[in-house]
């Protein structure tokens, strides 16, 4: 699936997705939404959204996954 990240800098086929804790992103952020690119990019994981909450982290992973078996070919983090 293609993604276009939370702040729209980034758009990349993603051959996963994963949900990170990291404490470095600042005050509220404390979880990610990371996307590995399929194998025949050069670059490496992007950070693709921020969130302050593993739960809203998990409801946007799970809403990409809903439109993924809609048959979506192309989405965004909100």
């Amino acid at each position: 699936m293609i993604i276009m990240s939370q702040n729209r800098k980034i758009v990349m086929d993603c051959a996963k997705l994963k949900i990170e804790k990291n404490l470095s992103f600042g005050s509220g952020s404390k979880f990610a939404i990371v996307g590995t690119p399929k194998a025949s990019a050069l670059e490496g994981v992007e950070v693709l959204g921020e969130f302050s909450d593993e739960k809203l982290a998990v409801a946007e992973l799970e809403r990409l996954m809903n439109a993924m078996s809609r048959g979506d070919m192309v989405n965004y983090i909100r």
